[in-house]
């Protein structure tokens, strides 16, 4: 490849990233959306892959990451995913009918 196709190629891969960029600013202010940037997808996106169980390797691949800590910082938990995971919980204490969390006798030590 030559130069000037080299040259031509990131022209024309700018371009695109920028009107994809043009149309997504347009989309959020037309839904009235308020501190939305295209950059926050990514964060979906790994969040998303999170929640679906990829594992963390896939996801620090798909999101172009050097390293999985990378990857981590832009996966965040969903309010759904927070309440499941405090329904699992939940459900577990009441199977187990257990004294998890409660203080009995048996586990406090007098201090004199």
């Amino acid at each position: 490849m030559s130069l000037i196709g080299s040259s031509c190629l990131l022209a024309n891969e700018a371009a695109a990233v920028a009107e994809i960029k043009t149309g997504f600013a347009g989309a959020v202010t037309d839904a009235g959306i308020e501190d939305f940037r295209f950059h926050d997808l990514r964060h979906t996106f790994a969040t998303r892959l999170n929640e679906a169980g990829v594992d963390p390797v896939t996801r620090r691949d798909l999101l172009g990451h050097s390293t999985i800590e990378m990857s981590n910082d832009y996966t965040h938990s969903s309010l759904e995913g927070r309440r499941r995971a405090i329904q699992v919980l939940s459900a577990n204490q009441r199977d187990a009918n257990s004294d998890y969390g409660k203080i009995t006798s048996s586990r406090v030590r007098m201090v004199e």
